[in-house]
């Protein structure tokens, strides 16, 4: 993490992770809500994010988690998805 990403980290945890992350777009606002939720072993995870970042963020997980798999997330593409009886984080 970079310092003015690291200090967004530690005013969330600060505040019990609740915050809004307003940083200009390229700044690194999903890695501090991935640290900040790693950090306060925070699952389940909901992310509500534009439909067109669905697959980014599922990246980012993948490339910041060591262990993170698909299988640990799931992605709604329409209102006919459904979440898993037996879904279940897997993160540690």
């Amino acid at each position: 993490l970079l310092p003015y990403q690291l200090e967004g980290v530690c005013f969330g945890l600060q505040r019990g992770g609740r915050l809004l992350l307003g940083d200009e777009m390229g700044l690194g606002k999903s890695l501090q809500a991935i640290a900040l939720a790693c950090s306060l072993q925070a699952w389940p995870l909901l992310v509500v994010c534009p439909a067109c970042l669905r697959l980014l963020w599922a990246e980012e997980w993948q490339k910041w988690v060591p262990g993170m798999v698909p299988s640990d997330m799931h992605l709604i593409f329409d209102s006919n998805d459904k979440l898993p009886q037996t879904a279940v984080p897997r993160v540690t």
